[in-house]
């Protein structure tokens, strides 16, 4: 997943490889880069046309853990 997500930063990109990433970075108390990831997959999958529950669970990440 690592080129994947190198490429969270980069404008109209997603990628499932963000919600893995930010998974396995909570899971090691990396939370700064878990929020990142988090905040990246719900902004840049808010225009989905379809419901996609990664962004529900990174919503719910990005609550357990605010700034």
């Amino acid at each position: 997943d690592g080129p994947t997500v190198a490429l969270s930063e980069r404008p109209r990109t997603a990628d499932p490889a963000w919600v893995r990433a930010a998974r396995r970075a909570e899971k090691r108390g990396d939370l700064a880069t878990a929020r990142r990831l988090a905040a990246a997959v719900v902004d840049k999958w808010r225009f989905a046309d379809e419901d996609v529950p990664a962004v529900g669970e990174m919503k719910a990440l990005l609550a357990r853990h605010p700034r």
